[in-house]
């Protein structure tokens, strides 16, 4: 079994290998930014942002040499000192490209941004949702970062989904706790001090900054999303041209049985 692992925002390509014609794939939305703060606001800090969602699905009828093109989203930035705020993470996306059809198979969206300081109402981001075309994608949405405390700190910020779990949410200033490949959100900031950004990636979301006495006070940023294909050779030859016969364990370790020259 092999995969690729793409964790740079932006976008990419993946090339089906030769003997190789079915493959997972699983994508992370990337973390929204928190919220920035005011000097001396009376409505307190900013909201934390939400985190990425996270995708799954098997794909079958893929063809060798074929181009299949990808999307990693980017970690919103945090707002900037004073009343901004954050930007949304970017989605992360598969598309299709065998057999004439074309078109996103599977995507995760980003968490949604933290509101400013100054901002009347909810300043929480919620977590991004997963989506795809046809059936049998398994998905979880990622944690919703938090509104500002009563002691004037900023809220926490989502953690990314987890393979096997939606993303936690934000409690009050404490980022969630990511799991199973999912990042964790950052910190909302403590009076006086910026939003914290994500603590680990993928898919988590930057805190919101906390309210400040005397200097504008700016949010933390989201982790980028993340793209993994793993695949393992289904036709009965390699890419040298000698037949593949299959897998064996021996003493707990894998071995791939191969007719050389054949």
């Amino acid at each position: 079994m092999s995969n690729t692992t793409y964790t740079v925002s932006g976008a990419n390509t993946w090339t089906v290998p030769t003997g190789v014609t079915a493959a997972t794939i699983e994508v992370w939305g990337a973390g929204g930014g928190g919220g920035g703060s005011l000097t001396n606001s009376t409505t307190g800090g900013a909201g934390g942002a939400g985190g990425g969602a996270y995708a799954r699905i098997a794909v079958t009828g893929l063809i060798p040499g074929n181009i299949h093109a990808l999307t990693v989203g980017a970690g919103g930035v945090g707002g900037a000192a004073g009343n901004n705020p954050g930007n949304a993470g970017g989605a992360s996306s598969f598309n299709n490209n065998s057999g004439g059809n074309t078109g996103v198979i599977v995507s995760g969206d980003g968490g949604a941004l933290g509101q400013p300081g100054g901002y009347v109402g909810n300043r929480a981001g919620a977590g991004g949702v997963a989506n795809g075309s046809g059936g049998g994608i398994t998905s979880y949405a990622g944690g919703a970062g938090n509104n500002a405390s009563a002691a004037n700190t900023g809220g926490g910020g989502g953690a990314g989904a987890g393979n096997a779990n939606p993303g936690a949410n934000s409690t009050s200033i404490t980022g969630g706790t990511g799991a199973n490949g999912g990042g964790s959100g950052g910190n909302g900031g403590a009076r006086n001090a910026n939003g914290n950004v994500f603590r680990t990636a993928s898919g988590a979301a930057g805190g919101g900054a906390g309210r400040s006495n005397g200097t504008t006070r700016a949010g933390g940023s989201g982790g980028n999303g993340q793209v993994i294909v793993t695949w393992i050779i289904t036709a009965n030859e390699t890419a040298s041209g000698n037949k593949f016969l299959g897998m064996s364990t021996v003493e707990g370790r894998s071995y791939q049985e191969t007719l050389w020259g054949a």
